[in-house]
């Protein structure tokens, strides 16, 4: 197939396409990292890569974090709420719901997309089941007073990473990132398809009136 490849889409209007190299992370780092001084400059990097979750039209946007000082950052973050379909937000297990996410939530996601919205707690590994357990009821009891029924899973992003270069298929069970990829499909396809066909037989029966 098609080699692996990027684009660089600029705000000036431009773009610029380029090849994935062998360890495209490092690669990406460079490109959008802080050290890069033109990173600003930026209004998107779109990649064609090998990716068992962006199939069946989902294309997946990795966005900016929103505690980031860089104001420029957080701006591409709420412009690419704009363009989608849902929302996956990404917690840390040690710091889960910081007020600035709260008030972030509040302000840009939770009026649009309260129900197409899945909350993931990174870094499970480093929890104890205890802890586990706590730090997934405190979530749910915040969340809950902005979205009814949050739907909140973890995984261990680091772990499944290692278990996929590694093709250790337990390892990577075990890290529950195919968990939360079927969740995200079916919200983002099945889901999707039932609306697109509940509005059609909503249009016939009124044709038929």
């Amino acid at each position: 197939g098609t080699p692996p490849r990027g684009r660089l889409r600029l705000r000036n209007g431009e773009s610029q396409d380029f090849r994935l190299e062998e360890d495209p992370s490092k690669q990406l780092l460079e490109v959008v990292g802080k050290k890069n001084p033109n990173a600003a400059q930026l209004a998107a990097v779109e990649l064609w890569f090998p990716n068992d979750y962006a199939r069946d039209g989902v294309v997946i946007i990795d966005t900016p974090g929103v505690n980031d000082r860089e104001e420029w950052r957080e701006r591409v973050t709420i412009e690419a709420l704009g363009h989608s379909d849902a929302v996956l937000f990404l917690l840390d297990a040690q710091k889960p719901l910081t007020a600035s996410e709260m008030s972030f939530l509040r302000a840009n996601v939770l009026t649009a997309w309260g129900r197409q919205i899945l909350f993931v707690i990174n870094k499970a590994d480093t929890l104890r089941p205890e802890e586990r357990k706590a730090v997934r009821m405190r979530c749910v009891e915040l969340l809950s007073e902005v979205v009814a029924e949050p739907r909140v899973l973890f995984v261990a992003s680091l772990s499944a990473f290692k278990a996929i270069v590694a093709g250790d298929d337990k390892a990577l069970a075990d890290s529950e990132l195919p968990a939360v990829g079927a969740v995200l499909y079916r919200q983002l396809v099945e889901e999707r398809l039932a609306l697109y066909v509940q509005d059609r037989s909503a249009r016939l029966r009124a044709l038929a009136d």
